[in-house]
């Protein structure tokens, strides 16, 4: 493994620091168990750059779930919001309807008990 780990941080160097040629997952898990104090200083640069680059990884990850939950969460508002205000439309058109037609039984009622009062003979 260490010879591995020597190989790496040189193509690392070579490669000039590039940040895809670092350790991740099972590699820095298993060169993160070596002794400290048996690598090179260029070895310990390479792990902390990798481990520094997976810290950051597992952020961005977090905060693009942090994300992912608030949007949800604002989504599910918004639907709530919306299917409430429908709710009430619905039930305001329905309000306004019975009221138009009560308006309206009463004109008519009230067209058809007006012969009574001038010619009572249409009025029956």
């Amino acid at each position: 493994m260490l010879r591995r780990l020597t190989d790496a941080a040189l193509a690392w160097e070579a490669l000039g620091r590039d940040s895809g040629a670092l350790y991740r997952g099972t590699r820095l898990s298993t060169a993160g168990a070596l002794e400290r104090a048996s690598l090179s200083a260029r070895e310990r640069e390479f792990l902390d750059a990798s481990r520094a680059a997976a810290d950051s990884e597992q952020a961005a990850a977090r905060r693009s779930a942090r994300r992912l939950r608030r949007l949800t969460v604002l989504l599910t508002l918004l639907l709530i919001t919306a299917s409430a205000t429908t709710f009430h439309a619905i039930r305001a058109q329905g309000t306004a309807t019975r009221q138009r037609n009560i308006a309206v039984s009463q004109k008519v009622a009230e067209q058809a008990t007006a012969p009574r009062s001038t010619n009572p003979a249409l009025a029956n």
